[in-house]
């Protein structure tokens, strides 16, 4: 397992007990992937929490890292298409939306592009807008407003029949900003799996059903049977990405955690054997 603890994203917090409640899923069964121009549309079917109402069609997106080229924008107009077919009730963003400062200008049309397609649009920060020290909160805050998103920093939310809590990245301070209500579909989003570790404490993530993380981006590179060469996480390869369950001590099963490759890339511009990928998720109630 690889540690890139010279990396910017490296973070001193490790918490290796609590990473191994978190088992990777292998049930194919739950897991619908299909192509949708140059980008890989993955459906999640996932069992509803017991009597408790569940919201429609949700549709994940993380660390686009666009750029104002030719390319990103026919990668747009694929993330358009698939959305427009996806219909989404609830559109959510996991951060690292632009590559560069220079692309700051690209980011409102980026946005407004995409929440056109929900009715509800929510978005965390990532590493990259955490880091940003010259641009506020409420820049942020601002700017994806008037753009049709709700942005959550350390933040919660009641829409409609579900609840939705996001957090700050690592580089900043994360935190809950308290207990999901009970008896409600409750969905935690945070830019990487490394900040849900950490906030995994003393039964904290017991009453949340779902959680979307990125960052990691799939390692871009991933060998057959071997999987990625490395991970940018204290945890190198454990959390890479694809559906997760966490299991308490006593056995019982707890949220399922989605991770995402994402759409972007990081550190080197291409991908082998690494779709770029948007997460869709279905409460499938048989």
């Amino acid at each position: 397992m690889i540690v890139w603890k010279n990396s910017p994203d490296f973070h001193p917090v490790s918490y290796p007990e609590r990473v191994k409640c978190w088992k990777k899923c292998s049930a194919a069964a739950l897991i619908e992937s299909r192509r949708c121009g140059g980008i890989t549309v993955t459906t999640c079917h996932l069992p509803p929490p017991e009597t408790i109402p569940v919201p429609g069609k949700i549709v994940f997106l993380a660390d686009f890292h666009f750029q104002d080229t030719p390319i990103w924008r026919r990668r747009l107009s694929d993330v358009e298409s698939a959305l427009a077919e996806l219909r989404p009730e609830l559109l959510l963003l996991g951060g690292d939306a632009v590559a560069d400062a220079v692309d700051l200008p690209a980011l409102s049309e980026l946005l407004r592009s995409l929440s056109r397609h929900a009715s509800n649009a929510f978005a965390v920060p990532g590493n990259w807008e955490q880091t940003k020290y010259w641009l506020s909160r409420d820049f942020w805050r601002d700017l994806y407003r008037d753009c049709g998103f709700t942005w959550l920093d350390n933040r919660m939310i009641r829409c409609g029949s579900c609840c939705i809590t996001g957090v700050e990245d690592l580089r900043g301070e994360p935190r809950l900003p308290g207990p999901p209500p009970p008896k409600t579909c409750n969905i935690l989003l945070s830019h990487r799996p490394d900040t849900v570790v950490q906030l995994d404490q003393k039964d904290a993530l017991k009453d949340y059903s779902l959680i979307l993380c990125g960052h990691l981006h799939g390692g871009q590179v991933r060998l057959p049977i071997l999987g990625p060469l490395a991970g940018h996480s204290l945890y190198g390869r454990k959390l890479d990405s694809g559906l997760y369950r966490r299991r308490s001590s006593d056995g019982q099963s707890g949220p399922c955690m989605i991770i995402t490759s994402g759409l972007g890339e990081l550190s080197f511009p291409f991908r082998f054997n690494c779709p770029r990928e948007i997460v869709a998720v279905d409460h499938d109630r048989t």
